[in-house]
């Protein structure tokens, strides 16, 4: 019966040749693949779905959420920012590195007279 230590040391030379056939393999099956992808004419949006987005970096970054969605400042505005600005908020809330913009006083309340009014 072998020991844990015989046993590890065998783990480790069975990863060691599974590498090596990984790497001399892996030419094959990018060839294989190529291949198939010419002869069914298939794209990348086929493959992988949706094209994804280019991720702005955050030094690019002029405008943030909260979620930490981010718009660099040019093209058009993203969805995220477009339906904040139609709930009412404004572009310089969402702007990088400004000071944050204090909250308007919400209006005071109509104080009651007391008196309700009736239909005469």
């Amino acid at each position: 019966m072998a020991t844990y230590a015989q046993l590890q040391q065998q783990i480790m030379l069975l990863e060691a040749e599974a590498q090596k056939l990984k790497r001399s393999e892996r030419a094959e099956v990018v060839a294989r693949l190529r291949a198939d992808i010419a002869a069914w004419e298939l794209t990348p949006q086929e493959l992988f779905g949706r094209a994804a987005r280019r991720v702005v970096p955050a030094d690019e970054a002029r405008f943030r959420d909260a979620s930490g969605r981010v718009w660099g400042g040019r093209g058009p505005r993203p969805r995220w920012l477009r339906e904040a600005l139609a709930a009412g908020a404004r572009l310089e809330d969402f702007r990088v590195g400004a000071e944050p913009v204090a909250e308007k006083p919400a209006a005071p309340a109509p104080k009651k007279s007391g008196r309700g009014t009736q239909p005469r």
